[in-house]
């Protein structure tokens, strides 16, 4: 429903051009209700004139920008996770009209084949494609950009996942002749499995981006019970898959996937792989 007065109007057009949702400031009852608004900005520690506009907008969303945004709602982002979301200014919000999923089941990692997360981001936009979170390669800190609600559906490359699954793209350059010792992580060559591996080798990811992997992944698990804890979708005999799975295997299904899984791309099983060797370390 469109806002009855000018001041509602005015609020409802700022708060968007912020990213804000009327859902997620849950005091007002519309973009109209002046009393609610008003609880809104008393709980920011600001001026309560019920007028919802620019520096309130400001206000709400530097208050907020550090968590985790579950449909509509704010959640703790992984202890120890530096994490900023698509409030924030620096972090790209995807646009486009809205599709919501109702119950996620699956996590869904990619690997970027970008040295930084602003090229990975420029890629996807050029391809049409778009990706809920966000692990740059940032030194030793473990750190995550949340680029659209967790309940949003994202056109990440996953096929028939697109519409049930929460995406992860691990920023790496992935193809070893882009290596040097300032990447951070590792040279693997040849490698087998990866493509162009046996010539050019495989640059992983690196420890902190595995460690936030492993935090990300338990915290989906806590946040959205839809998607079922524990289920890693390329476990083989207690071993992770490293490459495709077999044509009866690629169907969607709740668990955590790569998208080497599913044989369109060859990336994400490296960083899966890692990131439950050490969730089952902390016994997640």
């Amino acid at each position: 429903m469109q806002p009855e007065t000018r001041a509602g109007r005015k609020a409802q057009r700022i708060c968007s051009a912020k990213n804000i949702t009327l859902a997620m400031l849950r005091r007002p009852l519309s973009w109209d209700d002046r009393e609610g608004m008003r609880r809104v900005q008393s709980e920011l520690g600001i001026a309560a004139d019920g007028l919802f506009w620019k520096d309130s907008a400001t206000a709400f969303a530097e208050q907020h920008a550090g968590y985790g945004i579950r449909d509509h709602d704010f959640i703790a982002p992984p202890d120890g996770v530096q994490w900023l979301n698509f409030l924030h200014p620096n972090v790209h919000a995807w646009g486009g009209r809205v599709q919501w999923m109702k119950t996620p089941d699956c996590i869904f990692v990619h690997e970027s084949v970008t040295t930084t997360w602003q090229r990975a981001i420029s890629v996807l936009t050029k391809r049409h494609l778009s990706v809920c979170l966000v692990l740059p390669r940032d030194g030793d800190r473990l750190s995550v950009f949340q680029h659209c609600d967790l309940y949003r559906k994202t056109l990440h490359a996953g096929g028939g996942f697109n519409n049930r699954s929460v995406s992860c793209e691990v920023i790496g350059p992935y193809y070893g002749r882009h290596w040097h010792p300032g990447l951070g992580g590792k040279l693997i060559k040849p490698c087998d499995w990866s493509h162009k591996g046996k010539s050019q080798g495989y640059i992983t990811p690196t420890d902190a981006q595995i460690e936030t992997l492993s935090r990300v992944i338990e915290w989906l698990w806590d946040c959205m019970p839809t998607i079922p804890r524990g289920r890693w979708v390329g476990e083989r005999g207690g071993e992770m898959v490293l490459g495709k799975l077999s044509k009866p295997n690629r169907e969607p299904r709740p668990g955590v996937w790569a998208h080497h899984y599913t044989a369109h791309h060859a990336d994400g099983a490296y960083p899966v792989a890692m990131a439950r060797a050490l969730c089952r370390a902390r016994k997640a």
